[in-house]
């Protein structure tokens, strides 16, 4: 029977650590990214104040529907995105210290015997970037690569050729970590709507992105200092005006009622206006 509970309560007593890490970690991942969008609304909103278009793109006044449109669901995206940014977040940190501890059980047999598999690949890759490094800055670089020229072109030739044979299998590996690493900062920046990691040329097709900018287009129009600034003068100048007709009606007004209350003040006012 104790074999039994303790057979039943192993598998959970293996996912109940992994799992309340992973909360935690997913949850100050999140915050994280979620405080780096905020900076980020305010630091694109003074570049486009300053005329700054690096970041956000110059506004299009054939766009206007559509930053119209997508202004209003900035804040679905916002918060759609964090929830998903959380729950990816939760199943990859989750999925990382399960496998780490299963790699641990019984004395580390499992790992060490991964690490005889990669750590031979790792140190030829390592070996391979150092003395290439060090080939092309003391032999190939003129003056120790202060100047962009090959000196000895025909034996960077020859290296080339043999070490493409070399790339072909080490970058069959590396197009592995390309696609593993694409795929875990797109997880961990999934509540960043600032950023898209589709690139510069694809990014109008990130949904939750174009939004981002829509809603940055519509609060650099309606939030621009200097545009409050010049409306609120031209307001209280507006005002003043209307105040000096309103003051001199108001007058008038007030002469009208007094000559009905005291009509003998008619003939006298009548005098002053024709002496």
């Amino acid at each position: 029977m104790s074999q039994n509970q303790t057979f039943s309560s192993s598998p959970l007593s293996a996912v109940k650590v992994p799992f309340f890490i992973a909360v935690s970690t997913a949850l100050v991942i999140t915050i994280i990214q979620v405080l780096v969008l905020l900076t980020s609304i305010r630091r694109h909103l003074l570049q486009i104040f300053r005329g700054d278009h690096s970041e956000i793109p110059k506004k299009d006044n054939l766009k206007n529907l559509l930053y119209a449109t997508g202004n209003l669901h900035f804040a679905g995206f916002f918060i759609g995105y964090a929830a998903w940014g959380y729950i990816l977040c939760f199943l990859l940190t989750f999925s990382i210290y399960y496998i780490i501890g299963k790699l641990l059980e019984n004395d580390g047999k499992l790992f060490e015997q991964i690490l005889t598999v990669f750590i031979p690949v790792l140190l030829l890759s390592m070996f391979k970037v150092y003395i290439t490094l060090f080939v092309a800055k003391y032999i190939f670089l003129q003056k120790r690569n202060q100047i962009l020229a090959i000196n000895n072109h025909r034996v960077s030739m020859i290296l080339l050729y043999f070490d493409f044979f070399l790339d072909v299998f080490l970058d069959l590996a590396a197009s592995f970590t390309r696609i593993l690493n694409s795929c875990i900062i797109t997880i961990i920046y999934m509540a960043r709507l600032d950023y898209s990691p589709l690139g510069r040329q694809l990014e109008y097709r990130d949904a939750g992105f174009c939004a981002y900018l829509d809603f940055i287009q519509m609060e650099a129009i309606h939030r621009n200092p200097i545009m409050l600034a010049f409306s609120s003068i031209l307001l209280v100048h507006q005002h003043t005006k209307q105040n000096k007709s309103s003051a001199k009606v108001r007058q008038k007004w007030r002469l009208a009622i007094l000559l009905i209350h005291i009509p003998s003040l008619i003939i006298l006012r009548k005098a002053v206006l024709t002496r």
